[in-house]
C-alpha cells in the first residue's frame, strides 16, 4: 500500500532537519580543538630528560707493582770463529765434518806442503851457507888482525876484513829469520781448532785452491767452529722498557720445547736501538755442557722487576682509537673523555705515562655508544 504524498514530503523535512542539526554539531566540535601549531609549540616547551648511563668506575693509584719483561731471541754461541787456509795452496785433507766436537789444538784441515817442505829445505841450506861463510870471514879478520900488529898489512885492510866479516853475520840472521818464515809457513799448512768447540759448517772439499786472502770472489773460510759450550741468549726487548733492563739482572731463558727455564744473568745490554723494529738488545751467557742447545733455537727471555711507585689504571677502561688511547673519568656526574698514554703491565693493570693523576675515577669497560659529557650514574659492580 503505498502512502500518500503528503506523508512523502513530510519525511523529507525531517529528515533535512536531521542533517542540519548534525552540521551545527560537527562545526562547533572543531571550532573548540587546539590549533596544530599551539600543540607543536606546546611539545618543544617540554624539556626531555635523558636517563643517565650507569657506569662501574675504577681509581687510578700509585703502588708497587710486580711484573715480567718479555723478550725473543735467538740461541748463538760464546764465539764463532770461520776458519780459512793460513797459506796458499790445495787443500789436500779435511779432517772434521760438521756436527764433529773438537778440542783446541786438534786438527781440522791440511793444505798441500810439498811447496813448503821445499822451501824450508832451501832456506836451511841458505842459512848453513851463511854460517860457514861467517866462520871464513871471522877467521880472515882474526888473521888479518895478527898481520896489522906486525905492520904487514896495513890499518886499511883490516878494516876491509873487518866488514867483510860483518856482513857475514848479517847474512847469517838474514838466512836464519827466513828458514824460521818457511817452517811457520809449513806449519801453517796445518789449521787446528784454536778453542773447544763444534764444526757447524764445513764449505770446501779436498782438492779446493784456498787463498789465505780475501778476493772478490768471497771469504777462504774452509770450516766454521763455534765455542758452544757457553750458549749465549741475544734477545730484543721493547724500546720502551729501555730504562727497566739492567746489566746483572737475572733472566730466565724458555728455550725452543723446553717446559723448564735456565737461570742466566744479564752480561750485555746494547747501547744501540734498532730503528726499525725499535727494540733494545740483551745478551744472556749460560752454561751449555756438551753443546746439548743447539745454535740458533728460539728463545724467550722473561725479566721480573718490581716498578716502585708507579701511577696505575685497570686495563679495561682503556679505549684504544685510531688516534690513540682514550679513557673516560666521571666529573660532576659526567663522562669526560681523556686522551693518555699508558703501557700494559700484566694484561689487568697499565701502567700511565701521561694523561691522569691519582684518584681520578675512570669508567671500566665504557661503551661504544658513550660520549663526551652524557650523564652517568655510578653503580656498584
Amino acid at each position: 500500500m503505498h502512502k500518500p504524498l503528503v506523508d512523502i514530503l513530510n519525511d523529507f523535512s525531517a529528515i533535512r532537519r536531521i542533517l542540519s542539526l548534525l552540521a551545527l554539531g560537527l562545526i562547533v566540535g572543531c571550532s573548540d580543538a587546539p590549533d596544530t601549531a599551539e600543540i607543536t609549540e606546546s611539545t618543544e616547551r617540554t624539556p626531555v630528560i635523558a636517563a643517565p648511563v650507569s657506569v662501574v668506575v675504577g681509581v687510578t693509584q700509585r703502588q708497587s707493582v710486580l711484573r715480567t719483561i718479555s723478550a725473543t731471541g735467538t740461541i748463538t754461541p760464546k764465539r764463532t770463529s770461520d776458519l780459512g787456509s793460513l797459506v796458499d795452496g790445495v787443500i789436500s785433507e779435511v779432517l772434521v765434518n760438521v756436527g764433529d766436537h773438537v778440542q783446541q789444538g786438534d786438527p781440522l784441515f791440511r793444505t798441500s806442503d810439498v811447496n813448503y817442505q821445499h822451501d824450508v829445505a832451501s832456506a836451511v841450506a841458505a842459512h848453513q851457507m851463511a854460517l860457514a861463510q861467517a866462520t871464513q870471514a871471522q877467521r880472515a879478520y882474526e888473521r888479518a888482525a895478527q898481520l896489522a900488529e906486525r905492520d904487514i898489512i896495513s890499518p886499511a885492510q883490516l878494516e876491509q876484513r873487518e866488514t867483510e866479516m860483518s856482513v857475514a853475520n848479517a847474512a847469517v840472521t838474514q838466512t836464519e829469520q827466513a828458514r824460521n818464515v818457511a817452517r811457520q809457513r809449513l806449519a801453517d799448512t796445518l789449521v787446528t781448532a784454536p778453542f773447544d768447540g763444534a764444526i757447524i759448517g764445513r764449505f770446501v772439499d779436498e782438492g779446493t785452491y784456498m787463498s789465505s786472502r780475501f778476493s772478490g770472489m768471497g771469504s777462504s773460510a774452509v770450516v766454521r767452529l763455534a765455542e758452544c759450550q757457553i750458549g749465549v741468549a741475544v734477545a730484543r726487548f721493547p724500546e720502551s722498557e729501555l730504562t727497566s733492563v739492567h746489566e746483572g739482572q737475572t733472566a730466565q731463558l724458555y728455550i725452543g720445547f723446553r717446559t723448564e727455564p735456565i737461570s742466566a744473568p744479564i752480561l750485555v745490554v746494547n747501547d744501540a736501538i734498532d730503528v726499525q723494529t725499535r727494540t733494545g738488545e740483551l745478551r744472556a751467557p749460560f752454561l751449555n755442557p756438551n753443546c746439548g742447545i743447539q745454535t740458533g733455537q728460539f728463545v724467550r727471555v722473561e725479566i721480573e722487576i718490581t716498578d716502585e711507585n708507579i701511577l696505575t689504571i685497570p686495563q679495561s677502561a682503556i679505549v684504544n682509537t685510531g688516534l690513540g688511547q682514550r679513557v673516560f673519568i666521571v666529573e660532576n656526574g659526567h663522562a669526560v673523555r681523556r686522551s693518555i698514554e699508558a703501557i700494559s703491565i700484566d694484561g689487568v693493570l697499565s701502567r700511565v705515562v701521561t694523561g691522569l693523576n691519582a684518584g681520578d675515577a675512570v669508567i671500566l669497560s665504557p661503551p661504544d655508544t658513550m660520549t663526551d659529557g652524557v650523564v652517568v650514574e655510578v653503580i656498584q659492580p
